[in-house]
């Protein structure tokens, strides 16, 4: 499963980096991911956010939550992001929880309004790759062949719709 539910990058959202709060900052765009998470609760805690810098720090933690397996903490964190800011982004980082956690009816209603809502192309490509990973796993082929196209046409090197693809069985 984790080889298809591929994390976002934390490039995804910026967050402030006043004086007071660079260091938590820093640890929340941390590739370490224990580091990461610290930093973001540090962040959340700190109240001194913004509503928008505070969805985006709670889904850069939902993505470290994600990428350690821990998909309950990451949809928590996930509602929260979109209970403040209903964003592609939001939905994308949550949706791919859900396909951790194999639900993927709520892993393709959450891809597909991510599709909806992200405009950054990377970020629609992802959301088409994950909601084929989904519907791979739902043995719904032509749904995910379908998606894996769609991510492919975004992004022709997309390892994991090409991968995706030929478990499937398709020629790219």
């Amino acid at each position: 499963m984790r080889g298809i539910a591929i994390g976002l990058a934390l490039a995804l959202v910026e967050l402030p980096a006043s004086a007071d709060m660079g260091d938590d900052t820093t640890r929340c765009e941390s590739n370490d991911l224990d580091i990461s998470i610290s930093g973001c609760t540090a962040l959340i805690n700190s109240g001194q956010l913004s509503r928008t810098d505070l969805s985006a720090a709670y889904t850069m933690r939902a993505t470290s939550y994600e990428r350690q397996s821990l998909y309950d903490q990451a949809i928590a964190d996930g509602n929260k992001a979109i209970a403040l800011d209903a964003n592609g982004a939001n939905y994308l980082v949550r949706g791919i929880a859900y396909l951790g956690k194999r639900f993927f009816d709520q892993a393709i209603a959450d891809e597909t309004k991510a599709i909806a809502l992200v405009t950054v192309i990377s970020e629609k490509a992802e959301a088409y790759e994950m909601r084929g990973a989904a519907f791979e796993l739902k043995n719904q082929s032509d749904k995910a062949v379908a998606d894996y196209r769609a991510s492919l046409k975004l992004e022709p090197n997309r390892k994991n719709s090409l991968e995706g693809l030929k478990r499937l069985g398709v020629t790219p």
